[in-house]
């Protein structure tokens, strides 16, 4: 008898505690209100699989730019003060210098690239190698390796080439126009010497003591000479 007063006693426990569970569910959190729904995760993340995680892009490193370089431009058919610009491969403005009573100015640019100069209705292209040479000159100008010339004058070139040198070296020496210039040809420059943005109209070359004359026009502005 006594056994069975302690089990139905115990029954009684049991029913007040899940009564006052049910009742603190209805009534919810203190303050009043209900519960916030249950929020449901998905199995994947429920075993410890985490959600992918997302990188910054690294932009791509640049070609940095070679050193700075003067570039001589002359420009005599310009009026004094003409600002002649220096473009890049994309059109972007560098620099500008004026051009000064001498017909003259100079730009520095960084060396390795190819750029654009404009002053007034000319424009000229090339190439700035490391060594501060110009090279692939084109539009209007020319250039002799050192200075880049500006002008919308029609303009020749002469080529001479010859094998006398040997292995020592031949002075070549033409003079005309109001120009006198040399060159020398030997194996170490291929036996070859170009007398490039030459006015056209007649000419004396002059190798080893012997002078030829040549001439230079609209008709044959491109002229290749060999050396008996």
């Amino acid at each position: 008898m006594k056994t069975g007063r302690i089990v139905w006693a115990a029954l009684m426990i049991g029913a007040a505690v899940a009564a006052s569970a049910a009742a603190t569910a209805a009534e919810g959190p203190a303050g009043g209100g209900a519960f916030p729904a249950a929020e449901i995760f998905p199995a994947a993340a429920l075993s410890g699989v985490s959600a992918p995680i997302e990188t910054a892009r690294v932009p791509e490193t640049e070609k940095p730019a070679g050193p700075a370089r003067l570039v001589a431009v002359r420009a005599e058919a310009l009026a004094v003060g003409t600002p002649v610009r220096a473009l890049d491969a994309d059109g972007t403005e560098l620099c500008a210098a004026a051009v000064d009573g001498g017909g003259e100015c100079a730009l520095r640019l960084p060396a390795g690239g190819t750029y654009t100069l404009r002053a007034g209705a000319l424009e000229a292209s090339f190439t700035l190698e490391e060594n501060a040479s110009l090279s692939g000159v084109g539009g209007d100008g020319w250039t002799d390796g050192e200075i880049l010339y500006l002008t919308d004058a029609p303009l020749c070139t002469l080529t001479v080439l010859s094998d006398r040198a040997g292995d020592g070296s031949l002075e070549v020496t033409l003079r005309g126009e109001g120009t006198e210039e040399r060159r020398f040809l030997s194996a170490e420059t291929g036996d070859r010497a170009v007398f490039a943005g030459l006015k056209p109209g007649e000419y004396t070359l002059e190798a080893g003591g012997a002078k030829r004359a040549v001439t230079l026009g609209a008709k044959m502005p491109f002229v290749m000479l060999g050396l008996d």
